[in-house]
């Protein structure tokens, strides 16, 4: 009877009814849910649940899930490991059924519902997730900087990115440079349902930071050699897995970048500094196309992964290191050099803080040379050329230089007056400007230094007046320009341009008189006058009852007079050539007015929206 139970048994475990028994399904049940690979995951194991029991309905539902995509994998995967189960069972029955009947012990033969090959097959059956992603981003290799990626997955929702990207070409002879060493890392927070996603797919958010040294050079006249750039900002993309093992992903980064950098030329077979600077930007800082290879793995084997993969990285990152190294920047050209001498005897006796030299080139050996001197001068290396030259003091409060890019452009200029009570447009009088310029000056090679000296000029004159004013106790404050003056300089060829605004005038009220000075560029004598050019003083009178009386002075001889012959100016006087002094014999008269109930009187509102009470023309004698 035994046998015959055993036989039994044998003919129900066949590969076609085994698929129809309750403990096939509930373990094919379980492997689904350890399976993340597995097509309509969520719905396979809804049908489980509702048709266990029905399984010939739950087969042909699953023929029809889908297009039939569940079941083939189903039946790659996962029947074939009932087929093999049973295979294991069938052999132990079989060896069973070999005995006679009389033979077997009573009470001691039993069928093992899972055999020790079924318990190996269930241990077997851990979870496999991503737990290491190497990558490289497309854009970075059609840029030639070649690049690697490492992301590491921290539970479903988390992973840490970090990268590195190193090209390093270049070509002194054609005056090529394109080196970049730099690094960063990104933590990345994944979004969306993770339950049912692998890892490191999907949309995620990240924050970012990165930095590094590079050194740029495209052509021979001028390459960036970066001390350092730092960038940190966030980040948006989407990862998609293209196979079991390859991914794609596509990521922008918007944040801050700053840098630090040298600017340099190329002399002969060197590379000389020019000059230093910062950059700041705002805006797009990365951006990837990332293709990458994901292994998969128990969750034991991650942190064997992660070292290995950092050992390599670093050794990586060690002979890279030390086969690159920047080439030598000097901070001044290999020449003798000009030794330039300044001499300020008759000039002033208040002498600038410091001057500045730029040495434009006229021929393709010459080269734009920058440097800062001492009121004494200094040594400036400059290599053999034609050249056109200018020196100015820089340290001025209100003069401003622009079009410093060319020897012809290079003007001074003062800007718009900020922070004054009034709504009226005026810029600012310039401070002492001493300058010198020299055209079509020839530099030799030679071993001994150059030497060479120069005066400098004061370019601007200072202007003071004095007006007679009856009933000046009406009035409050003062507000004065002076309209039809020069308002820049051209430091090469010493012409000027008219100013954009009228001069802004110091006025102030002294006794029964108000004493204003002012200060304008001139015209060198080379360069001629403007002609035709009418000066016009205006002065604003804020009365104490807040209305204001306007005055306007014709001062256009006295600005436009011949300057008298210099002579040495006398101890604490100034220079008689640009301190003029302006006569103006006319006295103004200002009519009595009412205090305003509870006194004040003063400046009350905007000039600009009160009334003229009067308009009064004075001649200048």
């Amino acid at each position: 009877m035994r046998a015959e139970r055993l036989a039994a048994k044998k003919d129900i475990c066949n590969p076609t009814d085994r698929m129809f028994q309750p403990e096939t399904w509930s373990k094919i049940y379980q492997w689904v849910m350890n399976d993340p690979q597995v097509p309509d995951k969520e719905d396979v194991l809804a049908l489980i649940r509702r048709h266990f029991g029905n399984f010939e309905k739950l087969i042909k539902l699953l023929h029809y899930l889908d297009g039939g995509k569940p079941y083939a994998y189903l039946s790659e995967h996962q029947f074939r490991k009932v087929e093999r189960i049973g295979e294991i069972k069938d052999s132990l029955s079989i060896a069973t059924l070999a005995l006679p009947v009389n033979t077997l012990p009573e009470g001691k033969m039993e069928l093992m519902t899972f055999s020790p090959y079924v318990e190996a097959e269930s241990k077997r059956e851990t979870p496999r997730r991503t737990v290491i992603a190497l990558k490289n981003n497309i854009l970075y290799d059609l840029a030639l900087a070649p690049n690697v990626e490492v992301e590491l997955p921290v539970g479903q929702r988390w992973s840490l990115n970090m990268e590195y990207k190193c090209p390093w070409w270049s070509n002194n002879k054609r005056g090529f440079c394109y080196q970049l060493l730099s690094g960063g890392a990104e933590v990345r927070y994944w979004l969306g349902n993770r339950k049912n996603r692998e890892r490191l797919t999907g949309y995620f958010l990240g924050i970012y930071a990165e930095g590094g040294v590079y050194d740029f050079q495209f052509d021979k006249d001028k390459g960036y050699r970066g001390n350092y750039y730092a960038a940190s900002g966030l980040t948006y993309g989407y990862g998609h897995r293209l196979a079991r093992h390859l991914a794609l992903e596509f990521s922008l980064g918007i944040g801050y970048l700053e840098t630090e950098y040298r600017k340099y030329t190329t002399y002969e077979s060197d590379l000389i500094w020019t000059s230093s600077g910062r950059y700041h930007f705002i805006g797009p800082t990365k951006a990837k196309v990332s293709f990458g290879m994901a292994h998969s793995g128990k969750e034991a084997v991650a942190m064997r992964c992660t070292k290995c993969v950092f050992l390599l990285l670093l050794l990586g990152l060690s002979v890279l290191l030390a086969g690159c190294e920047f080439r030598d920047i000097l901070d001044d050209y290999p020449v003798s050099g000009v030794q330039i001498k300044l001499d300020w005897k008759g000039v002033t006796e208040q002498l600038p803080e410091g001057m500045r030299v730029i040495f434009y080139p006229k021929s393709e050996e010459g080269r734009k040379v920058e440097n800062y001197l001492s009121i004494e001068g200094g040594v400036v290396k400059v290599p053999p050329g034609y050249y056109d030259m200018v020196i100015y003091n820089y340290n001025t409060e209100s003069v401003l230089i622009r079009g410093d890019g060319a020897y012809e452009t290079i003007e001074a200029y003062t800007g718009p007056c900020t922070g004054l009570n009034s709504s009226e447009a005026m810029v600012w009088s310039p401070d002492p400007l001493y300058v010198v310029s020299v055209k079509d000056m020839k530099i030799e090679k030679s071993e001994k230094m150059l030497l060479m000296e120069f005066q400098p000029k004061l370019v601007v004159k200072n202007y003071s007046f004095e007006i007679k004013v009856k009933g000046l106790k009406n009035v409050a404050s003062i507000i004065c320009n002076v309209d039809g003056m020069n308002g820049s300089y051209y430091i090469s060829n010493g012409s000027c341009t008219a100013s954009v605004a009228p001069i802004y005038v110091e006025a102030r009220k002294g006794g029964d008189v108000i004493r204003g000075s002012f200060s304008a560029f001139f015209v060198s004598e080379s360069a001629g006058t403007r002609s035709g050019s009418e000066v016009t003083m205006k002065l604003l009178l804020v009365k104490v009852d807040n209305t204001v009386q306007e005055v306007k002075v014709d001062i256009t001889a006295a600005v436009t007079a011949p300057s008298p012959p210099p002579t040495p100016p006398e101890e604490g006087e100034g220079d008689p050539a640009t301190d003029i002094e302006i006569p103006i014999d006319e006295e103004i008269e200002v009519d009595d007015v009412e205090v305003p109930p509870g006194g004040g009187g003063g400046m009350g509102g905007d000039v600009g929206d009160w009334d003229d009470e009067t308009d009064v023309e004075l001649p200048v004698n």
